[in-house]
């Protein structure tokens, strides 16, 4: 698989990609470090389709 350049054209596309996958990190940590009182069903199905879109978005971001 070809990786985008660091400059050029694709440098634009990898630097906010890098930047999509910090933010996503960051948002993963938050989730982790907040105090969830009493999760109930929703919450948790809420928090497994959120960890496991961030999950598909980091990969995504690691193959670039």
């Amino acid at each position: 698989m070809r990786k985008l350049p660091d400059h050029g054209p694709g440098g634009a596309l990898r630097a906010l990609l890098v930047a999509c996958q910090a933010d996503e990190v960051e948002h993963r940590d938050q989730a982790r470090a907040a105090a969830i009182a009493g999760p109930g069903r929703l919450t948790l199905g809420w928090q497994w389709l959120v960890g496991a879109g961030s999950a598909l978005a980091v990969l995504a971001a690691r193959r670039v």
